[in-house]
């Protein structure tokens, strides 16, 4: 959806969400919403 929206792909999201969750030192979008 998000993605559909900026007019980008589903892998860039994809992409920059794991960069994000690396700088934080977050494995995955679980640990980032607990």
């Amino acid at each position: 959806e998000i993605g559909g929206n900026l007019n980008v792909s589903e892998n860039t999201v994809k992409t920059h969400v794991k960069k994000v969750l690396g700088k934080l030192h977050i494995k995955n979008r679980g640990e980032a919403v607990a």
